[in-house]
């Protein structure tokens, strides 16, 4: 099989199904037998994996092969996805670290970003009122802030 039967997004495909399971590319590189430089260019885009390659990682990470190469799922509707701010499906929203621009209009996530809001969410469903309350109060207080620093 040829390498271009995978689509542009494959990267991306890996990368999101790697955050789903809370796996670091170090380790899905060492259970696939490959170098995490080299997980971490095929996420950035910067190279294009061979079959042979994504099986190896589709069975590191234990995903479906349709996972990574199959149509994307409409998650809006099976409530599979986590949903940003605007409604748009956190994972499809995922860019490599090495792409990350501040200033850029349009929505998107990096990894590390996306790692941050999985903690929140475990810490919301855990915490008291009294520190739901009061994480309320900072970000209501960061918010305002970057308001004013613009």
């Amino acid at each position: 099989m040829s390498e271009d039967v995978w689509s542009p997004d494959i990267g991306r495909r890996l990368c999101a199904a790697r955050l789903r399971r809370g796996l670091s590319q170090g380790t899905v590189a060492r259970l696939a037998g490959i170098g995490p430089s080299y997980v971490s260019r095929i996420e950035n885009g910067k190279i294009h994996p061979s079959f042979r390659t994504v099986v190896r990682l589709q069975r590191a990470m234990k995903a479906d092969l349709e996972e990574l190469a199959g149509p994307q799922p409409d998650r809006r509707h099976h409530g599979l996805c986590p949903i940003s701010s605007r409604g748009s499906c956190l994972l499809d929203l995922i860019r490599p670290e090495v792409d990350s621009d501040r200033e850029s209009r349009r929505e998107s996530y990096t990894p590390r970003q996306v790692r941050l809001l999985r903690s929140m969410a475990t810490w919301v469903r855990t915490a008291s009122t009294d520190r739901l309350r009061a994480m309320e109060v900072l970000i209501k207080d960061l918010s305002s802030n970057k308001t004013a620093e613009r």
